[in-house]
């Protein structure tokens, strides 16, 4: 077992420190490992709790405790102020979204849990790579490539996000068919290879271009939150044994970007590199890119399994609104009459308190409370006739 170090006064110290930032918490100071003074002064795994809980996921709920603390808003605050205040000098594009499932990145990182999480040093803060960014825009710019839609093709996917020559041959097929036909896709082939006569007599050499965007880091602005992973199989996976119905699982908590967090994505783009009909759309083209990523994909780790889902506030809201106008109104809700037999009502707005069958015609009625200036709502209304409201 390892030997405990002289400075162990000042780990325990910093695992009583209140004021810790949650990534330093989780990797320099996660207390999961503890020393046994009593004993040998040797390096232990933390003893489970007495009512059952695990000690991997007592000890995650500490730098989720860490994430509410005011002066880690505060710092995440400054950063993102900052980041802003350079991104407007920089003339680059924003894009704002919240998070509707939780998020996760760098679970591949080594540590004790089993599942790491990429924290942004030296501020011990939740982030996403801006390479994780590129990857998932352009992967979003090339679906749309494919369908012909929004304005882009394989050569403004290359003029943007760069070439590489380990790209697959069927995209490259693609991109050999716009060479014979598109300004765009020519004035690429000579950018790479003025000699060349198409992309596969192109010289090792000049097979690589890099892009004319640049993706930031996204600062999050969120709280951190556990999840838990429960595989069935693990024996299984392990090569031990067939898989089988009667194996025991094995929850394996890891820590998450809570739902409801803000992202704020930053890109900036060298337009002196790009013919002009895209240097004049590079900003409408990155929109449609981000808005299929929003709506068709995911952010970060286990987007197959529904986490890292983000959507704009106009998405949001559109959403709402549709919600709204679907939704069957019931006791409680609060509405607006849309449609009557009486003008005198239509546009007031109420509350349900009753709702009943009338076979008059055919169909449910509400009784409503008034919850406008307009005094007492007679009579009854077909919920047909009636708009829910998303807000009063």
């Amino acid at each position: 077992m390892l030997q405990a170090p002289v400075v162990m006064h000042a780990v325990r110290e910093a695992l009583t420190n209140q004021h810790v930032m949650p990534g330093h918490r989780f990797s320099l100071y996660f207390p999961y490992w503890v020393v046994d003074e009593g004993k040998s002064n040797k390096w232990e795994k933390a003893p489970d709790r007495r009512d059952g809980e695990g000690a991997k996921l007592t000890a995650l709920r500490i730098p989720v405790q860490d994430s509410k603390q005011s002066d880690v808003g505060d710092l995440i605050t400054a950063l993102r102020t900052r980041q802003a205040a350079l991104a407007q000098q920089a003339g680059a594009e924003t894009i704002e979204a919240i998070s509707q499932s939780p998020f996760v990145t760098g679970m591949g990182e080594e540590h004790a849990v089993e599942n790491g999480f990429a924290f942004l040093n030296p501020y011990g803060l939740p982030y996403l790579a801006g390479s994780g960014v590129k990857g998932v825009i352009r992967r979003a710019a090339e679906d749309l490539a494919e369908m012909g839609e929004s304005g882009w093709t394989f050569a403004r996917v290359v003029w943007l996000f760069g070439y590489e020559d380990y790209d697959t041959a069927a995209w490259k097929q693609r991109l050999e068919a716009e060479i014979q036909t598109d300004d765009e896709a020519r004035a690429l082939l000579q950018r790479l290879n003025k000699e060349a006569a198409s992309l596969v007599h192109l010289s090792e050499a000049d097979k690589h271009l890099a892009g004319a965007l640049s993706f930031w880091d996204v600062i999050i602005d969120g709280k951190l939150d556990v999840d838990i992973l429960t595989p069935h199989y693990g024996k299984y996976y392990e090569g031990k044994e067939p898989p089988h119905d009667a194996g025991q699982p094995q929850p394996n908590p890891f820590l998450v970007v809570a739902p409801g967090a803000h992202f704020t994505f930053h890109v900036t783009c060298t337009e002196h590199r790009l013919p002009d009909t895209i240097k004049a759309e590079w900003r409408t083209l990155l929109h449609a890119a981000f808005d299929h990523a929003f709506t068709w994909g995911g952010f970060g780790a286990k987007t197959a399994m529904g986490y890292g889902v983000l959507a704009t506030p106009e998405m949001l809201q559109e959403m709402k609104e549709q919600a709204a106008a679907n939704k069957v109104p019931e006791i409680g809700d609060k509405v607006e009459i849309i449609q009557h037999n009486q003008e005198k009502f239509i546009g007031r707005k109420g509350e349900i308190i009753k709702i009943l069958d009338n076979p008059v015609i055919g169909e449910k009625v509400a009784q409503l409370r008034p919850i406008d200036d307009g005094g007492k709502l007679k009579g009854i209304f077909p919920l047909s006739g009636l708009k829910c409201l998303t807000e009063e």
